[in-house]
């Protein structure tokens, strides 16, 4: 997926497998660029060197930037996306797109 633009849309249908996670904005609470760039190598650090590759993603009024993890797995998936306090992610099962919602009670969300 190098140099290429891929367009993922929820319920569409893909070939790829894998997630896109976020780190910014826990809890859809908007938070400094600063502070964002922080959660990213936190982010980057919980993902331990594996393969991803930065994209961004949003809708027509909040755009985000998350990472492309192929192959990972939807359990680690969603257990990232709830360490980093995120309201959901996309999960790709070589099929679909899927938005994963995570629910917890215990939100994780400071660094």
């Amino acid at each position: 997926m190098t140099n290429s633009k891929q367009e993922f849309v929820i319920d569409g249908f893909t070939h790829w497998r894998g997630a896109v996670l976020g780190a910014w904005n826990p809890g859809s609470r908007w938070q400094s660029e600063y502070s964002n760039r922080r959660r990213d190598r936190r982010m980057l650090r919980q993902l331990g060197g594996g393969h991803h590759q930065p994209v961004w993603g949003g809708t027509n009024t909040w755009w985000e930037r998350h990472f492309w993890v192929p192959g990972l797995s939807l359990p680690r998936a969603a257990r990232l996306a709830s360490i980093m306090g995120q309201n959901a992610f996309l999960y790709l099962d070589g099929r679909r797109v899927h938005l994963i919602w995570c629910y917890t009670s215990k939100r994780r969300d400071k660094i």
